[in-house]
């Protein structure tokens, strides 16, 4: 034993000893004190800097309805009552001409029943120019005070408002004041979010001792007290953009569709009721002009129909003159059924939708943790931990809880049953004492999650494949599967798959005739999915949207729009803000981290064959982690791909391949060392510094593009109150 200093650690396994910096705890407390500083600074002078800037500002009023050499209405505009009307788009403005510069404006109007939002542009002229300069269109609610203000950035004092909307559209300004008085607000929201940045910085930053924590050195209460907050945070996050976004009350009952079709959000629920009597259809009344056309999937004829009067289901299968549902029944069974049973009422699809979303991150703590403890080296709690974020973030589930419509209903299940099989799989492989065994009940469990799936959405079934790499020692080294002494394991590993598949046959066989028929080729959608046929060489643009499109950021709120997704062969796209890569950049820098390690890899190996060509052939043995690294990468590829070969873009296919690419992400984290450096390191690696910034760019990016404007369930028509709170945080920016 040799001396050691009282502030050196000292390591028995390897015999060498470490210093550790006196001043660690107070740096971290100075970076604490520094952060809660800027947390402080942004409330109190940033984000209400509106306050300060109007504090003494002298206000005035000017009646919309009271001509003025001040304020001046465009001809466009028409008084009637109380409230404006549009007559001529193209003139409808209101002038306003000051001696000073006007810094805010507040655009005062009553409640009128019918409109939300307002859209109109702000133009200025300079000094002594007649030329009006316009901006970008801006919004406000006539209900919703806080979006009334509006910074004109004291640059100007010739305003011009130019209201767009149709000729007849009501404008229910009564009043404007110049250089109002703001008051100063302080929102928890937002306070959360930077706390919880905050935390993050300082638990995960590039110099956070969790980074060198090893898993095994921490006490089992510890753990569950670490990983239970993490996990909460999470589940809060998704509770959380699920109310904001206002889906109870939208993703429910009968809406007008495209083409005057009807959209129908309760389509499970008429599932639900369908199985309740016993019926593989559903009980929705046939259209005599629908059951008539020889080829009822030519949107463009149903359309007309549709328009002229005759009831048209939209994205509901139809099949020999019945209307069925193609999305997958288990969610019926397990959800919609019970919860008729149980009430006599109808289960809104977005709590079924986040009732996945908050088991599956329950599941995620438990997969990271399980695959932590198989293929990490002991990896250390801060890598366990933004593994949990990492995979939280990128892996589509925030769509999920935001858009949770019935589209999203067979997606999030599959997305539950695939976490939750693969953390049952690999709870059941038992090391105790070096008496490898296998659970046959988590083993039973985590086969009928996964074959659950054939019910819910199919792609996922392709998740059964994880089992070879995972099972592999089990079956060709321990020898406790598919042998005799693994019997009851083996049994209950495959029995789940007799016991579900042939009922989800029979299904698809009552319905269509054949046991491998889903009926999504029979869906009355926006095109004849029957007899549509693109070229493959037109999905490469596909692959591209998919995973490289960059995003389209903006300088003003909500900073992130819709990206361009311009298409040669026609092919159904949907709104989006990005590839995979720029909505999770981590995962793009996960990548050349393995094919790094691959190539390095491989040039030792090929260095060691060389040297002694006598070496034994296990040199080229399977490894394992390789292994389950290469399926799922080739599994989230394939789902890529088929999903875009089948239905086009769409921002909700996103959650059917990352989850791929997400557990392929911490796999690579766990086999590197970057965020299991020594303590006696000076500087952070770069890589760590690139992944933990990709990390917080994400959880960004994400929270913005929530408010994106024209995205599918946007929350500026659906829930225009909560979009204007947070747009409201940045009323600072002119």
């Amino acid at each position: 034993m040799h001396n050691k200093e009282p502030n050196d650690k000292y390591c028995f396994k390897c015999n060498m000893q470490f210093p550790i910096p006196k001043n660690n705890y107070s740096k971290r407390n100075i970076l604490a004190l520094v952060c809660l500083c800027c947390v402080l600074l942004l409330e109190s002078f940033v984000f209400n800097l509106p306050f300060w800037q109007t504090l003494n500002a002298q206000e005035k009023d000017y009646p919309v309805d009271q001509a003025s050499s001040s304020l001046s209405i465009g001809t466009g505009l028409s008084k009637q009552g109380n409230n404006l009307i549009i007559s001529n788009t193209d003139k409808a403005y209101i002038d306003i001409h000051q001696q000073k510069d006007i810094r805010y404006l507040r655009l005062q109007s009553h409640n009128y029943q019918g409109i939300n939002n307002i859209t109109y542009t702000v133009s200025i002229q300079f000094d002594a120019g007649k030329q009006w300069h316009e901006g970008a269109s801006r919004t406000f609610s006539p209900a919703i005070s806080r979006s009334q203000y509006v910074n004109i950035g004291g640059t100007a004092s010739s305003i011009r408002l130019h209201f767009i909307a149709a000729e007849g559209s009501v404008i229910p300004i009564t009043k404007i004041t110049l250089n109002p008085r703001v008051s100063f607000h302080i929102s928890f929201v937002r306070l959360f979010i930077e706390l919880a940045l905050v935390l993050f910085i300082i638990s995960l930053g590039p110099r956070s001792p969790l980074y060198h924590k090893k898993l095994s050195s921490i006490p089992d209460h510890q753990k569950i007290v670490i990983f239970s907050c993490i996990t909460t945070i999470f589940l809060i996050i998704w509770i959380g953009i699920c109310w904001l976004s206002g889906s109870t009350r939208y993703w429910t009952g009968i809406h007008p569709g495209p083409g005057g079709h009807i959209a129908n959000f309760n389509q499970y629920d008429d599932l639900a009721k369908a199985i309740l009597h016993g019926q593989v259809s559903l009980n929705l009344p046939v259209d005599k002009h629908l059951s008539s056309m020889s080829n009822p999937y030519d949107f463009a004829l149903r359309s007309k129909m549709a328009e002229n009067g005759a009831t048209i289901y939209f994205d509901h299968a139809f099949y020999n003159g019945k209307y069925y549902s193609y999305f997958g029944v288990i969610p019926a069974i397990l959800f919609f059924a019970p919860f008729r049973i149980l009430t006599g009422a109808a289960l809104p699809t977005a709590y079924a939708v986040l009732f996945c979303c908050l088991v599956a991150t329950l599941f995620i703590t438990i997969l990271i943790i399980e695959l932590a403890k198989h293929y990490g080296n002991d990896p250390s709690i801060g890598s366990i931990l933004f593994a949990i974020i990492i995979f939280n973030i990128g892996s589509g589930i925030a769509y999920q809880a935001f858009t949770p419509s019935f589209y999203c209903v067979p997606q999030a299940a599959s997305y539950m049953f695939t976490i939750a099989g693969l953390s049952f799989w690999l709870l059941s492989k038992k090391d105790k004492n070096n008496r490898f065994a296998i659970s046959p009940l988590y083993a039973f469990l985590g086969t009928v999650c996964i074959a659950l799936n054939l019910g819910c959405r199919p792609q996922f079934i392709l998740s059964i494949l994880l089992a070879v790499p995972i099972f592999w020692d089990s079956v060709f080294t321990h020898r406790t599967l598919f042998s005799h002494r693994g019997l009851a394991p083996t049994i209950a590993i495959c029995s789940p798959i007799v016991l579900i598949f042939i009922p989800l046959f029979i299904y698809n066989y009552l319905r269509f005739g054949s046991i491998l028929d889903f009926g999504s080729n029979y869906n009355l959608t926006g095109f004849d999915m029957t007899h549509s046929n693109q070229p493959l060489l037109s999905l490469l643009p596909l692959v591209f949207y998919y995973l490289f499109q960059p995003g389209s950021i903006i300088g003003y709120f909500p900073f992130v729009s819709l990206t361009n997704l311009p298409m040669l062969t026609w092919f159904p796209m949907e709104p989006s803000v990005g590839g995979i890569f720029m909505i999770s950049p981590f995962l793009l820098i996960f990548v050349f981290m393995h094919w790094i390690k691959r190539r390095s890899t491989s040039s030792r190996q090929n260095l060691v064959i060389q040297a002694d060509n006598t070496q034994p052939a296990s040199l080229l043995s399977i490894d394992t982690t390789d292994l389950l690294i290469s399926i799922l990468s080739i599994i989230g590829i394939f789902i890529l791909i088929v999903d875009a070969k089948t239905a086009g873009y769409a921002w909700r296919y996103h959650a059917d391949f990352s989850w791929a690419f997400c557990t392929a992400a911490v796999l690579t984290l766990f086999q590197s060392k970057t965020m299991t450096q020594m303590p006696n390191e000076e500087k952070p690696s770069l890589l760590r510094v690139a992944l933990i910034t990709s990390a917080a760019f994400s959880f960004l990016y994400q929270f913005f593009a929530l408010f994106a404007i024209n995205r599918y369930g946007s929350l500026i028509d659906i829930s225009p109150s909560h979009y204007y709170s947070v747009a409201d945080w940045f009323l600072f920016l002119p």
